[in-house]
């Protein structure tokens, strides 16, 4: 599998409508702005990664991803996709919400090291919470997702 940045608006306008299809609780608005990921295997789409409402001032970004199935997430691509928050976008803390009753989603997202923050209500609608986890920066370091900085960042 490889995994691949939107470089160009239409690219990334197209991995987010498919990440929006098969969410039932974001629309292509929620991710409009941010970077997103396409992870292939061949020519077949697997799972899309869309980083967005990111803050320079308090140093943060929320992600979001999608899937058609659960080989995706391969060590090798988990690394790849984890290096942007950090690396990249240079932020402290990466972070999710994610509707209570996914639980295999958030817990998901426990089993890469993130933490278990909050619940929010009826943040994704009426009795719809949402399930806030996240990663910071000095934890990722120390996970084994972390491979080292790129371009000199630390």
């Amino acid at each position: 599998m490889t995994v691949i940045a939107a470089t160009t608006r239409e690219q990334h306008k197209a991995l987010v409508e498919w990440a929006a299809a098969r969410i039932p609780h974001v629309e292509p608005r929620d991710l409009a702005v941010g970077q997103a990921f396409a992870v292939m295997k061949g020519d077949r789409m697997q799972a899309v990664v869309v980083y967005h409402s990111y803050s320079a001032r308090w140093s943060t970004i929320q992600v979001t991803a999608a899937s058609d199935t659960r080989m995706w997430a391969h060590p090798d691509n988990l690394k790849a996709v984890l290096q942007y928050p950090f690396d990249v976008a240079q932020v402290n803390k990466l972070w999710t919400a994610t509707p209570i009753d996914l639980e295999a989603v958030w817990r998901f997202d426990l089993h890469l090291g993130m933490k278990r923050e909050a619940v929010l209500r009826d943040q994704f609608g009426p009795k719809r919470h949402a399930v806030i986890c996240s990663m910071l920066k000095k934890e990722w370091r120390k996970s084994r997702w972390f491979v080292g900085e790129v371009d000199g960042h630390r």
